[in-house]
Order: C-alpha cells, then sequence, then structure tokens
C-alpha cells in the first residue's frame, strides 16, 4: 500500500531530524498516550510493513513537530495548495464579476431612468400634436 511507505518514510524522516532513536521516539510516544508500542512496531510503521492506527496519527504529528498533512506526500500537499490557489483565483473572479454586475444594473437603471423621461416627452409631445 502507497500510504504505508510515504507515512513510514515521513516518520522515519523527520524522527531522525530530531535525532530521537526508535526507543526514545516510541517512549516519549508512549508516555503520551499512555499506551505500550514497541520500537518494533515503529520499525514497522517506518519500513512500510504496517500502518499506524489513524488515531495515532495526530499525536505522531505532534511528537515529530509537524502537521498531520506533512505525513502525506508532497504530491497530495502540492495538489491542495494548487487547489486552493485555483479556488482563490476563482474568488477573485467572481467578485470581479459581481463588480461588473453591479455597474451594469447602475448603467441599466439609468437607462431605464432615461427611457421612461424620453417616453413621458415623447407622450406630451403626441397629446400636443393632436390637440392642434
Amino acid at each position: 500500500m502507497k500510504n504505508k511507505n510515504i507515512i513510514g518514510e515521513k516518520i522515519a524522516f523527520y524522527r531522525n531530524e530530531l535525532r530521537l532513536k526508535r526507543p526514545t521516539f516510541i517512549t516519549k510516544l508512549n508516555d503520551m498516550l499512555g499506551s505500550k508500542y514497541s520500537p518494533q512496531a515503529l520499525y514497522s510503521w517506518e519500513t512500510g510493513k504496517a500502518m499506524p492506527p489513524a488515531d495515532l496519527l495526530p499525536p505522531l504529528a505532534k511528537l515529530l513537530n509537524i502537521s498531520i498533512l506533512q505525513l502525506y506526500s508532497d504530491a497530495e500537499i502540492q495538489e491542495t495548495d494548487e487547489l486552493l490557489d485555483k479556488i482563490d483565483l476563482l474568488t477573485e473572479q467572481v467578485e470581479k464579476l459581481e463588480k461588473e454586475v453591479d455597474r451594469l444594473k447602475k448603467e441599466n437603471y439609468k437607462l431605464e431612468g432615461k427611457l421612461e423621461a424620453s417616453n413621458s416627452i415623447l407622450q406630451d409631445m403626441i397629446e400636443n400634436y393632436k390637440k392642434k
């Protein structure tokens, strides 16, 4: 399973960044959770032989000083960032379109007023012509 390797590699990488040996790291995790995980369990997670339980991911991320998202592949994070960028761009475009719609509504309102005034003047002219 691809995610086992990705998460395991990230756990190993960030654990090494913290310069923590497996026994020390697992002791800190167990102290944090009140659990009894072994260094062998950590080894199996890091090598992709097993996946840490889902409820363990937040404490693992906290102990590694990273976000849960960082436990997943860079590609997934990049895709998320790209989607967020697209959302921002689309939001800007929607805001511009809303402003343009408002401007056109105001312009339409003015033109309707001018048309109404023109109709009134034209009706008055027709009435005056009929009277003559």
